[in-house]
């Protein structure tokens, strides 16, 4: 493989390596902005020079993108009645271009570059360009060297097709109608082959946000009406809530497709690259986050031997053996305190290089939640300390395990069980009185006796839903106040629980 990743970069050095990327084309460029986001892996100097990789790519002159746009869309006044000639926005393999649709719209127009699928094709093919990949990346990857030029191959490959962007972007514009987050819309008439028309969405990139962050310009933030913890914390929010809640999400979440919005409102761009969440590796995954929040190894180490593939040649016992000290690794980072970079992060690439090490299978799925989550946890806590997974994704499950709780319940069985209730608390109070003194002759059992009459039956089975629903509703009320539900779920609930009970003993005086 030649030199170390290390030496190359220490020889080099931030410029250089950041110029160097830019002259070896637009893959080496999509390589240096990943590393971008890993400040853990590389110098923070680096870091910081790759960065802007992410929005100050060399641009193509006006000419030869409006050439693209007239191949393949026609002459633009029959399409825009404006289109600025320097671009508001520079990609490794696209540039964007402010304008006006002749309807009045401001749109951003999307301009692949020329040539560049022929470029990307040819660097995917060559040997040595493959090879410079793994040397890069091969110390951090989570698969195999072989898997992860394929994996390159096929995100490169989705993010050169803007038709498939563009059903992309309409397919979460539609998951995220009731979220806080903005997807622009898509202008089908004015988008075709390599030009995608969108809305226009005004806001500051997160790439910005960062270098303010980086440079502690806090005050940047306060002259644009940005709160950086809020705006980080719902960017959290929203990745977990389209791999959990929408089942599709943004598997490409860098600082060039997001957008901090007015009243800290998240907008993501370029849905080039977005995956479907299985929904048993999801199911999987949440009850591992789950047991994460909760602090149970054992349950973590349950969930991630139901997720992740064994082969023959696995080896399940080293591989619990370096979870555990993985695990142990991240217990005692999380008490020294606040850190640059989140524990969690730190703690999830441990456990899944274990799982490699250990010749465990890493299902795609996992890789695409996995890199969606530390990815925006990355971005999110260096923006604000209070915005990691840990913090914002124990109030994330929750609320979801209290709503998934609710829509399981069934409407039948609901009606039934109202109807109980009401002919319970008409007569409720005299079976109250009689179970209490039961309780205290010590008399109160459970068990079914057949000698009973039929009409002893009806009561004591009366007596006993009246204790099991009363238990539900206290259980229910305290469920929601122990949670992050809803202001009204949460009381109301417990106001409802509260009164059934007050107006129960009520009536036993």
């Amino acid at each position: 493989m030649g030199q170390r990743t290390d030496d190359v970069v220490e020889e080099l050095g931030p410029k250089r390596l950041r110029r160097a990327l830019e002259r070896l084309g637009p893959t080496a460029l999509k390589v240096g902005q990943f590393l971008s986001l890993r400040p853990d892996l590389i110098p923070q100097s680096y870091a910081d020079e790759l960065l802007e990789l992410v929005d100050a790519v060399p641009t193509d002159p006006y000419d030869v993108i409006a050439a693209v746009i007239e191949e393949d869309l026609g002459p633009i006044e029959q399409t825009f009645a404006e289109l600025s000639e320097e671009p508001c926005g520079s990609g490794s393999l696209a540039q964007v271009h402010q304008g006006r649709l002749l309807t009045g719209e401001l749109v951003a127009v999307k301009v692949q570059r020329p040539g560049v699928r022929s470029r990307v094709r040819r660097d995917l093919r060559a040997a040595s360009f493959a090879a410079s990949i793994v040397q890069v990346c091969s110390e951090v990857s989570l698969v195999p060297p072989r898997q992860l030029v394929e994996e390159f191959r096929d995100w490169l490959e989705q993010e050169l097709d803007l038709e498939r962007e563009a059903q992309n972007t309409q397919r979460m514009g539609r998951r995220l109608a009731e979220s806080a987050a903005v997807v622009p819309d898509v202008y089908a008439a004015a988008s075709k082959g390599r030009v995608l028309t969108l809305e226009y969405v005004e806001g500051i990139g997160f790439a910005e946000l960062l270098r303010w962050a980086r440079h502690q310009r806090w005050e940047r933030f306060e002259a644009h009406d940005i709160d950086r913890h809020r705006v980080a914390k719902r960017l959290l929010r929203s990745v977990l809530d389209q791999v959990f809640r929408q089942e599709l999400f943004h598997a490409d979440p860098h600082p060039g497709n997001l957008l901090a919005l007015p009243d800290d409102v998240v907008g993501f761009l370029d849905f080039g690259l977005v995956m479907a969440a299985d929904p048993t590796v999801r199911a999987g995954f949440s009850r591992y986050l789950t047991a994460v929040y909760d602090n149970d190894a054992e349950g973590m180490y349950r969930a991630l031997t139901e997720i992740l593939v064994v082969e023959e040649t696995s080896d399940l016992g080293g591989f619990r053996r370096d979870f555990f000290a993985a695990t142990a690794e991240w217990e005692r980072r999380r008490e020294a305190g606040a850190s640059r970079h989140s524990p969690l992060a730190t703690y999830l690439v441990a456990i899944l290089t274990a799982a490699r090490n250990n010749g465990l299978s890493i299902p795609v799925g996992v890789l695409g939640m996995y890199r969606a989550m530390v990815m925006a946890e990355g971005i999110a806590h260096q923006l604000s300390g209070e915005a990691t997974l840990l913090k914002v994704g124990s109030r994330f499950f929750a609320r979801l395990q209290l709503e998934r709780f609710v829509e399981g319940l069934d409407m039948s069985t609901l009606q039934a069980t109202a109807a109980d209730l009401l002919a319970l608390l008409a007569d409720g109070p005299a079976q109250v009185r009689r179970l209490l003194a039961d309780v205290s002759d010590d008399r109160f059992e459970l068990a079914v006796s057949s000698h009973y009459s039929p009409a002893e039956r009806r009561a004591q089975n009366d007596r006993y839903r009246l204790v099991a629903v009363s238990i539900a509703l206290v259980a229910l009320a305290l469920l929601a106040v122990g949670t992050a539900a809803p202001t009204w779920l949460t009381w109301g609930g417990f106001g409802i629980a509260l009164g059934i009970w007050c107006t129960l003993f009520y009536r036993l005086g």
